[in-house]
């Protein structure tokens, strides 16, 4: 694997500051989640949790494009920080409040509104201080990040939880998101591709970069990210449930591990080799493919192997979505498109949640890959009709439009 596009990346002055503060920006990620339903489980029952667990989510869905459109017209660090500042008091709310479920899951909606877009300000930065090529090494980069966050967050809120408690992972949780946040927001870099001229669009700017928004393409960018979220939940269902669910804890995070670690390391290699845009449907076609696989695995052992595999394809399929993304949206709303893409897997992440815990209950692990494949198949579909229809694979912005350098 060369190292020469990380050391190439790298070397612009801004973006290792960038990616190292948005690190424990995006804490939350990992962490609150289950935080939260540690700390309501304590006094109610799983349902009671999911519901407020569920508030926080559709929150942050609702209201995430607002705000993140509102940081590309007054700036994202402003946002970030009015942001970081209410969802790190809102989750000290919750570990003080009566635990009545209204209460509850208004104060965990009210957090969810007000959380912070620092990926979406994250990507909409790489876009504007990297060539295209480079654009996809960053974002594989951004992949291989969050998967680290996403395995040590819950490693880090179940040691705080041990050494204290529920109440003092949830607190963890805002702690290093505001620290984070501060840290992101100190860096002018933050503010990358957001000149005055972007904030303050014309008459015929603003309609371009609406109908670019609302155009086809960027729509069914959309669709395919709900699309591989919804499978992608579903694989990690399966996964838990073929490892013994609940009664085999170990087994169940091992399985998911695997997953997490197969992805870091294909965003990684897939950042170092990235060219091009027709990898576009092919990544969403391999984790279709590696779902069908995972369904006639003959035991857990060759199941974790081929979950590390089916992992190495789902960095790099996030990284042509976020490319994809980036080609269909205008530099003056780039925070709020990486905000779509957000909440469009958040309703992929729900729905996958909702299926897949149905199929797996009453059809069994191997049902719900083979559910997963279908999903992820639809996300290739999608991605492939843009290739087959050339040149509508999101062409770089023209002369007459400002472009993300």
């Amino acid at each position: 694997m060369s190292l020469s596009r990380y050391r190439e990346l790298l070397s612009i002055p801004a973006v290792p500051g960038l990616l190292a503060a948005s690190v424990p920006a995006r804490a939350f990620t990992g962490m609150t989640n289950l935080a939260m339903l540690l700390l309501v489980t304590q006094h109610h029952g799983y349902d009671v949790a999911g519901l407020v667990t569920g508030c926080s989510a559709i929150g942050s869905v609702l209201a995430g494009p607002a705000v993140a459109k509102l940081a590309d017209r007054v700036g994202r660090r402003l946002v970030l920080l009015i942001g970081s500042v209410g969802y790190s008091a809102t989750l000290v709310l919750l570990t003080i409040l009566p635990p009545e479920p209204l209460a509850l899951m208004a104060v965990a909606a009210l957090g969810g509104a007000f959380t912070p877009p620092v990926l979406a300000a994250l990507r909409a930065a790489l876009a504007a201080l990297t060539s295209p090529q480079q654009r996809l090494t960053a974002f594989s980069l951004d992949s291989t990040l969050q998967e680290i966050v996403l395995v040590t967050g819950p490693m880090f809120t179940t040691l705080l939880v041990a050494l204290a408690s529920p109440s003092a992972a949830l607190i963890g949780s805002g702690v290093l998101t505001l620290v984070g946040t501060l840290l992101f927001c100190g860096q002018r870099a933050a503010e990358a591709g957001r000149s005055a001229r972007t904030a303050r669009p014309t008459r015929t700017e603003r309609g371009r970069s609406r109908s670019r928004l609302a155009g086809p393409g960027f729509v069914m960018m959309l669709a395919a990210a709900s699309a591989l979220l919804a499978g992608l939940v579903v694989v990690n269902l399966a996964a838990v449930a073929g490892a013994g669910g609940p009664d085999a804890p170990t087994a169940s995070a091992i399985m998911l591990a695997c997953v997490a670690a197969g992805s870091g390391v294909g965003g990684l290699v897939f950042g170092a080799r990235a060219k091009g845009d027709t990898a576009l449907a092919l990544f969403p076609g391999g984790v279709a493919v590696g779902a069908v696989l995972l369904a006639l695995a003959p035991g857990i052992g060759i199941l974790a192997v081929l979950l590390f595999l089916f992992g190495t394809m789902v960095a790099p399929a996030l990284t042509m979505l976020y490319d994809g993304i980036t080609r269909r949206a205008s530099p003056s709303r780039a925070t709020e498109a990486y905000a779509w893409l957000a909440s469009a897997t958040g309703v992929g992440g729900a729905l996958g949640n909702i299926v897949g815990g149905s199929v797996v209950e009453h059809l069994g692990p191997s049902t719900g890959f083979l559910v997963a494949a279908a999903l992820l198949g639809t996300c290739a579909v999608i991605c492939l009709l843009p290739v087959l229809r050339r040149p509508g694979v999101g062409p770089e912005p023209s002369s007459s439009e400002p472009a993300y350098r």
